[in-house]
């Protein structure tokens, strides 16, 4: 079996769902699929006759698009693809409860062309179902994995919290900031680590970010190789995530800082599942936070056992489980399930 990965994006680009694709085809490897990742720069209507030969020229059996990535841009390439291929189409849409009308009524071509829809989460699921009915019975869901690997060894600094996510405006960065003030006004003895890397689009937000913040105790780690963000994570004794919308499956990032043994402190949200609720903490504001960070700190048994129900949470995390999944969904496309 031979598929082809359609991305708008793929590393070094920043795009979470372009990091996540890559790692989805080394799983694949690991179970002897064969693979070709297809990408191309443009994605208007005109670029769907490349995108095409491509295709062809992969002598792939299915084609698994994932949508949206920041390469797409607006473009409808990957749209017509689905529609007008001639091999079996399956679609992985990220994000789609989150996504703007415009978006959401486009995927109608994927909901029309595709043999199956993979989601990451039931909420974008059922998000989906409420608008094509029609389409519901060949929706899945396949949980989302960390694209930065899970390390077995903590090199823990007793006083150092960090962030983690793609550095741009509205991820919950600006309250990690404000954090970091409470802790630089009392005179606190934490130092603070920001790691991730800055979206392409957000450099001049990045670069005030810097100059705002240089009185603070912040360290800035970005643009790191995913193994070396494995190690920064690991020094780290708590992580403050203050997700807007709160913690759910379908942030890499926090499976990134749970599945490397750190606790987590994050807001609260209607998408978070039961079962995570004692695999983390929560804290509604940065005020609020630095009291369950400093109840963390001075109590390592209660951090070792959020990391242990952490661990628990992750088991149907692991990319071996998720290329499982994955290979269910195209042997059931290809009629050998």
């Amino acid at each position: 079996m031979k598929v082809a990965l359609v991305t708008g994006s793929v590393p070094p680009a920043t795009c979470g769902v372009g990091d996540y694709t890559i790692r989805l085809a080394e799983a694949l490897r690991e179970i002897q699929i064969e693979y070709e990742v297809v990408t191309q720069d443009n994605w208007g209507i005109k670029e769907y006759f490349n995108l095409s030969k491509e295709i062809n020229k992969s002598q792939s059996d299915i084609v698994h698009i994932q949508y949206p990535t920041v390469g797409y841009r607006t473009g409808m390439a990957p749209h017509i693809l689905a529609i007008l291929c001639r091999k079996p189409v399956v679609t992985t849409l990220h994000e789609f409860k989150h996504s703007n009308w415009l978006r959401k009524i486009s995927c109608i071509l994927f909901s029309i062309g595709s043999k199956i829809i993979i989601f990451t989460n039931a909420e974008d699921q059922q998000n989906f179902k409420r608008i094509f009915s029609g389409a519901a019975a060949k929706s899945t869901i396949i949980r989302i994995g960390s694209n930065i690997p899970w390390l077995d060894k903590r090199r823990n600094d007793k006083n150092k919290i960090c962030y983690f996510g793609i550095i741009r405006p509205d991820k919950g960065l600006e309250e990690f900031i404000e954090l970091s003030r409470l802790i630089h006004k009392r005179k606190m003895q934490y130092s603070l680590d920001v790691i991730g890397t800055p979206a392409v689009s957000n450099i001049r937000y990045y670069n005030e970010l810097r100059e705002k913040t240089a009185c603070l105790p912040i360290e800035w780690s970005v643009n790191f190789t995913p193994e070396q963000v494995a190690l920064r994570l690991q020094e780290a004794a708590c992580a403050y995530l203050p997700f807007p919308g709160g913690a759910s499956i379908r942030r890499g990032s926090l499976m990134a800082v749970m599945g490397n043994g750190v606790p987590v402190v994050t807001t609260d949200g209607p998408d978070r599942p039961p079962e995570m609720a004692k695999a983390m903490r929560f804290a509604s504001n940065p005020e609020e936070a630095l009291s369950v960070i400093v109840s963390l700190m001075n109590d390592p048994a209660q951090a070792e056992a959020i990391v242990a129900e952490a661990r628990k949470c992750l088991l149907n995390f692991a990319w071996p489980k998720i290329a499982e999944d994955h290979k269910t969904v195209y042997d059931r496309v290809l009629g050998l399930g």
